[in-house]
């Protein structure tokens, strides 16, 4: 693979994709930073969910499209389903830089599929994230504290480990994320 893959984690509510929105939107103005990509994952829920770059498939369709072999990436997480198309390996062979919003716990399964990949564990505070999860209204106590239970990653066999702490003002951890991909 010519590209590099980025692939951004963290616990929900640490704010990944107010920063791969924010990074999008900046790559996008940049004439000369085009090689750029930021994958949109295909994913089960609902489509009342604001800022984030996903298409959404009812379960019935996302079983089809994993039939019919069209995920590069596919994983399960709190009841729902995602997916990563394949058209990132063609955007890797192009040599352009390739984005996306992963998953914790696929982190090995990406890395032996992509053992050059660079990632991106964002993070924030206990109290910050209690904060947003709750403010966002999406679960209820029980399903924060089911989100909020930490989840030790095996690091060891990342090449390329960049952490950003968003707990503070997000106008700082936009601009390390932006600093992390360039």
């Amino acid at each position: 693979m010519k590209g590099c893959l980025v692939y951004v984690v963290g616990a929900s509510g640490v704010g990944k994709d107010s920063l791969l929105n924010y990074a999008k939107e900046y790559f996008e103005k940049s004439k000369d930073k085009q090689n750029f990509k930021f994958v949109r994952r295909y994913i089960t829920r609902p489509a009342d969910v604001k800022n984030e770059n996903n298409r959404f498939v009812s379960a019935d369709e996302f079983e089809q499209l994993e039939q019919d072999n069209f995920f590069s990436m596919s994983w399960k997480s709190h009841g729902l389903s995602y997916g990563i198309s394949k058209e990132i390996d063609g955007w890797l062979q192009n040599g352009d830089t390739v984005i996306l919003n992963g998953s914790r716990n696929y982190l090995n399964t990406a890395i032996a599929k992509y053992p050059n990949l660079t990632l991106i564990l964002i993070t924030a505070s206990p109290e910050v994230l209690k904060d947003r999860l709750m403010s966002r209204g999406r679960e209820d106590l029980e399903g924060i504290r089911e989100r909020m239970q930490t989840q030790r990653l095996n690091l060891s066999n990342v090449k390329r480990l960049i952490t950003i702490d968003n707990s503070g003002e997000l106008k700082d951890a936009q601009q390390l994320f932006i600093q992390a991909l360039e």
